[in-house]
């Protein structure tokens, strides 16, 4: 079910292709969401996915199918086209939705498609059930100011091991990831930014 979930969530990502960064990917073929959900209601079925954005808030994307058109089997075989690189997934989405709602705003807009304005209450009535028990809000890190340097020195970490030989440059400013393995450094830690198993001085700073 979730290998097929993911084929249909497929047709739903942007012309340009997954950037996790900004909340657009396919969900456990690109990225890992926090929660995949779906409902129907009396116009559409409608599904959504949450990821963890870059400043550690939770974004939602998504897409609503008509029920007049929502065939599974028309569905999933699109699905599979746009796997197998026959169609894109605009173009698959287009042939299934035919309309695209503005998914940063959680109230419908007036005169938008009346489905993205049931998708839109779904998504308040239902949201804080979902994500129930996963942290709105988590701490944002970035690599550390460095006096009037635009970079800092970043080393190798083995476990709790950090490396005392120079072996790259941290540009003062850049994300840090903390879900990698980190070492404490007073209030700071030192973490990934982007090269795996190299750390630089991260500072946790106001989202």
């Amino acid at each position: 079910m979730r290998k097929l979930l993911a084929l249909l969530l497929t047709l739903c990502t942007l012309p340009t292709f997954a950037d996790a960064s900004r909340g657009q990917c396919i969900p456990y073929v690109e990225c890992k969401p926090l929660a995949v959900k779906s409902v129907k209601g009396p116009l559409a079925i409608h599904a959504f996915w949450f990821i963890r954005s870059p400043k550690g808030t939770i974004w939602h994307q998504g897409f609503s199918c008509p029920l007049a058109v929502c065939d599974l089997s028309t569905f999933t075989s699109k699905a599979h086209d746009v796997m197998a690189g026959k169609i894109t997934p605009a173009e698959a989405r287009a042939e299934l939705q035919g309309f695209t709602c503005d998914y940063s705003n959680f109230k419908p807009i007036a005169g938008e498609h009346p489905i993205c304005a049931e998708r839109k209450d779904a998504l308040v009535q239902k949201m804080d059930e979902w994500l129930a028990g996963i942290p709105a809000q988590l701490p944002w890190w970035r690599v550390k100011a460095n006096g009037a340097f635009p970079s800092r020195p970043a080393y190798t970490l083995a476990g709790t091991v950090r490396g005392t030989k120079e072996v790259a440059r941290a540009e003062v400013g850049t994300p840090c990831d903390v879900s990698k393995p980190t070492l404490a450094s007073g209030s700071d830690l030192w973490a990934e930014f982007g090269t795996a198993a190299v750390v630089a001085l991260c500072q946790k700073v106001n989202p």
